[in-house]
């Protein structure tokens, strides 16, 4: 029993070293950003979403539109934050976060953010030729035949020019290039539907969200040193037959999680 006593005294010593070297290491000048993001009203009754099947050079392909819910949370939104302080332009970047990669028929990631005046670059790494399709705000249009593993195509991100890309080849195929001018940082909801933001000065800031069905909606929020600001970015159900998968659902299209403690439903 003595041995034991030793042995719960020993971890305990260990937890709170290892809890305060981590409280330590934050830098206490700095304050962190941590939410939700909810889906509000009563969901449509219906069926469930249509999932549309495609036979090509990267094998059976699933297609499928949809609000993807864990708990009333939203899945699959990117978040941003702005300074509401002028922002000196960006130079050309060479950043890995600022590429576009096809890869087994899908574009990763599916959206960038940029200030302007960056080069986003988009790659094809897939084995056979991608024919791209360049969409601007304001309907401006140029199409490209991409061959595997060419010189990845530049695009100079413009202040108010959103880009769609998209593939004529696989409808699935999509990402998206958005002017952030006064970009602080980005992030994205987690599989269960909430995000961080680390290590941001105190401020005021706009707090941005984006879902490829949703679209976008922002609103305030203000950090302050060595504190966590708790927030919720909320969505309304849309009036519109949006098929919306609730979590029961996605049980259903990805199986159940082992661990009854963890409530990740895409672990096997």
């Amino acid at each position: 029993m003595k041995k034991l006593h030793v042995i719960f005294l020993a971890v305990i010593v260990a937890s709170s070293f290892l809890c305060g070297g981590l409280l330590h290491a934050q830098d206490k000048t700095k304050g962190n950003i941590y939410g939700d993001v909810r889906l509000k009203g009563d969901l449509p009754k219906g069926k469930g979403p249509s999932i549309v099947e495609y036979q090509g050079p990267c094998g059976a392909k699933k297609s499928l539109s949809v609000v993807s819910l864990w708990k009333d949370r939203i899945l699959d939104v990117v978040l941003w934050i702005t300074s509401t302080e002028p922002v000196a332009p960006a130079s050309p970047s060479d950043d890995d976060n600022l590429n576009i990669i096809g890869h087994r028929c899908e574009f990763w990631p599916k959206m960038i953010l940029a200030r302007p005046g960056e080069v986003i670059k988009v790659a094809n790494e897939d084995p056979y030729t991608q024919w791209l399709v360049i969409e601007e705000t304001g309907n401006r249009k140029r199409q490209v035949l991409q061959e595997s593993g060419s010189a990845p195509i530049e695009i100079t991100v413009k202040e108010d020019i959103k880009i769609h890309l998209l593939s004529a080849f696989y409808p699935w195929m999509e990402a998206w290039i958005q002017p952030v001018p006064a970009l602080v940082a980005t992030t994205e909801t987690d599989w269960d539907g909430r995000f961080y933001f680390k290590d941001i000065e105190p401020g005021q800031y706009i707090l941005h969200a984006w879902h490829p069905l949703l679209g976008e909606t922002s609103q305030e929020v203000t950090v302050e040193a060595n504190e966590v600001t708790d927030t919720e970015v909320d969505y309304q159900t849309p009036e519109s037959h949006l098929p919306i998968i609730e979590p029961t659902m996605l049980e259903e299209l990805f199986g159940k999680p082992e661990d009854a403690k963890d409530d990740n439903p895409f672990k096997k």
